[in-house]
Order: structure tokens, then sequence, then C-alpha cells
């Protein structure tokens, strides 16, 4: 059984959210982002659209082919992961991704805060430990879904656009919680949108 996402454009306003619940989730390092929104204006419609931008998790990985270690490969449920401790950084992945998705953070650069220390004496959890310069990039959050949870950008959308689905079945499950938000909540009047603007982008592994 596949695992992947379902994103609801029209519902989404753009508030970044899920790129905060993502950093948080992943500790992930300055500069590095394994998911965005990139905005795009239609002036003549008056319409204002948001792509998320991350890894596709892709039935058949442009990324994976092209590894000259194969340290890229597909989980158990459909996510496409890197094994770092294979990993040369020869950022060919990421070249070949049509999504830029693979990330490389800076060895030099791995604190939000300088040279300061932490307060914090907590050491990282061990889906968060990561090697600087070597390719990383969304992993659908397979730590939280092996435990049947959403994935931190799922879980934290105020908005609920976005839903787990099982690729199989293409049936989605959507969390009550945010079938709740859906059933009390109007799509907020950001923008005005034509019919033949909405639509729906698929961000997923296909069946």
């Amino acid at each position: 059984m596949k695992n992947g996402l379902i994103i609801i454009s029209d519902r989404c306003m753009g508030c970044h959210t899920c790129f905060t619940a993502c950093k948080e989730e992943n500790q992930l390092a300055p500069g590095v982002k394994w998911n965005h929104l990139e905005r795009v204006e239609h002036e003549k419609a008056g319409v204002i659209d948001y792509f998320r931008v991350s890894c596709m998790h892709c039935e058949d990985p442009a990324c994976m082919k092209v590894c000259p270690v194969k340290a890229i490969h597909k989980g158990p449920r459909g996510e496409v992961l890197v094994d770092q401790s294979k990993c040369i950084g020869c950022h060919m992945c990421e070249q070949a991704c049509p999504y830029h998705a693979p990330k490389f953070s800076d060895p030099a650069k791995q604190s939000y805060f300088g040279d300061k220390k932490s307060l914090s004496t907590a050491g990282p959890r061990p889906e968060n430990v990561r090697t600087p310069g070597k390719a990383e990039h969304c992993t659908l959050c397979a730590h939280r879904t092996e435990k049947g949870l959403l994935p931190a950008c799922a879980a934290a959308c105020p908005a609920g656009p976005s839903c787990t689905s099982t690729m199989k079945s293409r049936r989605r499950k959507w969390p009550s919680s945010s079938s709740a938000l859906r059933r009390s909540t109007k799509p907020p009047a950001r923008t005005r949108r034509s019919a033949s603007s909405r639509r729906t982008r698929t961000s997923a592994s296909s069946p």
C-alpha cells in the first residue's frame, strides 16, 4: 500500500504553515526547505494560485536512476528516501529532478544562532540525524506515517487542504479534525476565482 499527498489548492491561503511545520518536525538546517509555496498571479483573471513544491515521490524517480552509488531507494509505502551513508554529495540527483527536490545543507551553517550554544541538552531524534552536505528531501514523514500519523504538513494545515491518500485505491482518507474544519469553515475570501481556475494538484507517487 502506497501513501501520498493530495493538495487541494483552492483551499490554500498561502499561510506557509506547512513549510514551518516541516522545518520544525524535521529540524532542518538554515537555508534548507523540503517544501515551499510558489505564488502564481493571473492578472487578467484576477486569480492568485499557490502551488506547493516538494519531492513528488515519483513512481519512477529520475533521481534514483542517476545516483552513481545507489543511495536513493523506495520506502515500504512508496516514499523516495536517501541513504546518506552512501551519498557522496555529487548533486546529480538535484540536477536530474524536475522539481529540484534534493537539498544540500551548508556544513558551515547548521545553527540558527551562530556560535551561541543551545540551552537545550536533548539530542536530535533518530530521524533528524543527517550529514551536512549530503542529499536530503521530504520523506513524506515516514517516521510518522509508520505510526498511523499524518505527515507534519498535513496535520498542521489550518485550512485542511492536505490529506493522505492510499494511492492503490485513490480513496482519500481525511482526518476527522480536518473533516470537521471543512464542514464548519468556508474557504477564505482572499481572491476571486473563476470557475475555470479551480483545480486540484496532486503531489504523490502514481499507482
